[in-house]
């Protein structure tokens, strides 16, 4: 995939031969650059950095190579130092408000899978990128098999219920119809209620 990169311009100095930045006028700039139309990175340069976004790329778990793994792995372990440096930078400065912005959560995305890839391939040999759809589908397994006993268990013992509510009542009845009686029996040769 192809767009337009701004790149640094660089003249060659006769001094030592050095690159220098250098202005579209021929001065030196440290700001001159120019627009072209190409890549910033080499497709081999970024491959594999971003298998932590690749989730729903597959419908079922992919496995990874070793270049790959290793690659994703060291880039890992590179963003997460850089990260906890800026954190530690922006806190002591008195800027740890700015912490915020930084990519806090894609870096551990990336430093959680890696560890999860590098574990199995010590433990197997090999390294499955997780696909997110089958993850939901494992998912809705579980939520399926774990639904299903819970309804069953739910409508009987529901079932239970009433048949004990129902009896309850009808005893509840019987004993206020008795209570109901024996009160006015005891009205009628006690008119005083004494």
């Amino acid at each position: 995939m192809s767009g337009l990169v701004l790149r640094p311009v660089t003249i060659k100095t006769g001094k030592r031969g050095q690159n220098v930045p250098a202005a579209a006028d021929g001065a030196l700039s440290p700001l001159a650059t120019r627009i072209e139309k190409g890549a910033a990175y080499d497709f081999d340069e970024v491959k594999a950095l971003d298998l932590h976004h690749l989730g729903y790329d597959f419908f079922s778990d992919t496995e990874i190579g070793g270049k790959a793994r290793r690659t994703f792995a060291l880039e890992a372990q590179h963003r997460r130092r850089l990260l906890v440096g800026a954190m530690t930078y922006l806190d002591e400065s008195g800027q740890a408000e700015s912490i915020a912005g930084l990519p806090v959560d894609d870096v551990a995305s990336m430093t959680k899978l890696a560890a999860k890839l590098t574990r199995e391939a010590a433990e197997t040999g090999t390294s499955l990128l997780p696909s997110r759809f089958a993850e939901l589908r494992a998912q809705q397994e579980i939520e399926k098999t774990r639904r299903h006993p819970v309804t069953a268990l739910d409508a009987g013992l529901a079932v239970r219920l009433q048949g004990e509510i129902d009896q309850a009542a009808i005893e509840a009845t019987s004993s206020f119809d008795y209570e109901a009686n024996r009160d006015l029996d005891g009205v009628e040769s006690n008119p005083a209620g004494d």
